[in-house]
């Protein structure tokens, strides 16, 4: 299909009537092991895939899948802000093998177009989308199956899925979530299993843990075992659309379990097509007034995962780089985020918003804390290599004066005897009385 042009359009993900949910979790990598191996075997990508069950990967004008790879070429219109796809002919021959397979391609390749539409690109790079196989979980008795969704936003992987009750093939609903006892971001599954798979293998991690290993795992074979992750740190969000919340400020507070007086949140939406809330750990998506849902989410999922990015690097500043530099580094790179170019209005005011907010408040004020105690030991280790500085220009001196006065002795027949116990007596006090003075300074 040469010269075939695919519109950005795909199946809505979100019915008018009913409620979703989006668990997301943003995952920042770091102390990462490099391993070196003498002998390399060639991995095959489609068994890798099938291995790990990631049915498609968009990378670079790529999308690979189980069934090849299809070039394509994004084409992307400021104006009318729409994007369009160019693929090559081994589209047609996917098509003809599996007749879902353009939705599912979608499903991953309209992130791109959203990244155009609300990102500063300059900035802001979503590298790697990962379309998922569908799983099932068992936790409490309660079996879910759980669809996700994956891709790299500049070093960070966020994982996104929703969650459907097996028996009733229902979502999750807005009341559902309610508390910590229902925070399907924390709970650990009691056992979880693929589609091919036969029985239930028991594992007792949260579901973006499961997620996010099965990812680091093909990538890490992919490139023949080199990496070793030794440590990662993660911030959780949700997503929720409904046409059902009233008060986002009373829902956010019955989410959250927690009572604050006069808590207000604001929509930071610019269209009146949807209301739009983001604040702490959740954006909140009601008074839909469209059909294009599948737009909406896509959207406020990009959105939200730039919230929980610029959160995950605060945190990263504030508990894990201990370098002076390191941190002042990083923060002039994420604060340069705040000041988007060609951006909507509705991105900075996500941006905006962020910046009230408690959490952001919180670790802005101790990073700056960290940057000043930073700053504090680097001077103290200034001095005392200073103070180290002078011990020993100290010792050259006494040294260089037996020079000087072998020269008294041999043209002025002064003692030298005499004069070094001076000498020596001089610098004695001297110093005594330095390292007195320094030690009561310090």
């Amino acid at each position: 299909m040469s010269g075939n042009m695919c519109e950005n359009k795909k199946e809505s993900m979100l019915k008018h009537t009913r409620d979703t949910i989006i668990f997301m979790t943003a995952y920042g990598i770091h102390n990462l092991k490099h391993k070196f191996h003498i002998f390399h075997k060639k991995k095959n990508i489609k068994d890798l895939l099938l291995k790990h069950h990631i049915e498609g990967i968009s990378c670079e004008d790529l999308y690979i899948s189980r069934k090849g790879k299809i070039s394509y070429k994004m084409i992307y219109d400021t104006v009318s802000q729409t994007s369009k796809y160019e693929f090559d002919d081994n589209l047609k021959k996917m098509v003809d093998v599996d007749s879902d397979f353009i939705d599912k391609m979608m499903s991953v390749l309209s992130i791109y177009h959203t990244a155009q539409l609300l990102l500063d690109t300059s900035q802001i790079d979503i590298s790697m989308c990962f379309n998922l196989e569908s799983f099932l979980v068992m936790l409490n008795d309660k079996i879910y199956q759980v669809d996700p969704l994956a891709f790299y936003f500049n070093e960070a992987i966020i994982v996104n899925y929703e969650l459907i009750d097996f028996e009733t093939s229902d979502p999750l609903d807005r009341n559902s979530i309610y508390g910590r006892a229902n925070d399907f971001n924390i709970l650990k599954v009691d056992k979880f299993k693929y589609f091919t798979d036969e029985d239930f293998i028991n594992r007792g991690e949260k579901i973006s843990d499961i997620i996010f290993e099965n990812l680091i795992s093909f990538l890490n074979e992919l490139v023949n075992n080199k990496l070793e992750i030794d440590d990662y740190t993660f911030v959780h969000n949700k997503l929720v659309l409904s046409n059902n919340i009233n008060n986002a400020q009373s829902y956010f507070q019955n989410v959250l379990n927690i009572d604050i007086p006069d808590y207000n949140i604001k929509n930071i939406s610019t269209v009146n097509k949807y209301k739009y809330f983001s604040a702490e750990s959740m954006g909140i998506v009601t008074d839909i007034k469209t059909d294009n849902i599948s737009k909406i989410l896509n959207d406020t999922l990009v959105l939200e995962s730039l919230k929980v990015f610029l959160l995950l690097n605060m945190i990263l500043d504030y508990n894990v780089h201990q370098e002076l530099n390191e941190v002042i580094d990083n923060q002039i790179r994420i604060k340069s985020l705040f000041y988007p170019l060609n951006v909507p209005i509705v991105t900075e005011n996500m941006i905006d918003n962020l910046k009230r907010t408690p959490s952001f408040t919180k670790f802005e004020q101790a990073v700056n804390y960290k940057i000043d105690t930073l700053k504090i030991y680097q001077e103290r280790s200034k001095a005392e290599n200073g103070r180290l500085m002078n011990i020993l220009l100290y010792i050259l001196a006494v040294f260089g004066s037996v020079q000087t006065l072998q020269i008294l002795d041999d043209n002025f027949n002064i003692s030298i005897r005499i004069t070094i116990w001076i000498t020596t007596a001089v610098f004695l006090i001297a110093g005594i009385r330095w390292f007195i003075t320094d030690n009561k300074n310090k």
